[in-house]
């Protein structure tokens, strides 16, 4: 007789309702990331669904690695599933809809579209896109204060919750991916 599945492993088979997840290259996690992260969880909460954060390589010019990315995500955005997408943004959406019987997908206003085409081409019409506002375009002077060595300008496009020691580990992962050197800051007693 054949091994009888438990209630444990016939669930994890079970596709769950739904899930809420957003896709970026975090490049780096910032301030303006909370908000999506936010949103994506605040919307899994009211659905009483999982959520999922989907750090994707870096298509042009990558300054931290998808697990460094990730790192830093957990220290931004605490009890928050943040993981490294393993192929295309196409392939990891047809997989999860797979598993899921709604997604929703937030992404920013400037994003809807492209991923619009993504599904269709992927023909995923469970798929649902949220738009969570605009992408801050601020992002870009982040890795430009990095280069700079601009602490202070770079420490404001963080989100709050980084601790000081983090956030200078940050900009110096940045710059070391640059191939600058590190900035060494010194340390004020009061």
């Amino acid at each position: 007789m054949g091994h009888m599945k438990n209630y444990k492993e016939l669930i994890k088979e079970l596709p769950s309702n739904r899930l809420v997840c957003t896709f970026g290259e975090f490049q780096p996690p910032s301030a303006a990331h909370e908000f999506q992260v936010k949103a994506v969880k605040k919307l899994a909460e009211q659905y009483r669904s999982d959520h999922l954060v989907l750090v994707s390589p870096s298509l042009k010019e990558d300054y931290l690695p998808a697990d460094k990315k990730v790192q830093y995500m957990n220290l931004m955005f605490p009890v928050t599933n943040v993981q490294i997408t393993e192929g295309t943004i196409e392939q990891s959406l047809k997989e999860l809809s797979r598993k899921y019987r709604s997604v929703v997908l937030v992404t920013s206003e400037d994003l809807k579209e492209h991923f619009q085409k993504i599904l269709k081409k992927a023909n995923l019409p469970t798929i649902e896109i949220i738009s969570a506002g605009d992408t801050d375009p601020d992002l870009n002077k982040l890795c430009e204060s990095a280069k700079k060595g601009d602490y202070t300008k770079f420490k404001k496009g963080l989100p709050s919750s980084l601790r000081e020691l983090d956030s200078r580990r940050l900009m110096n992962d940045i710059r070391q991916n640059m191939g600058l050197d590190m900035v060494r800051e010194e340390v004020k007693f009061s």
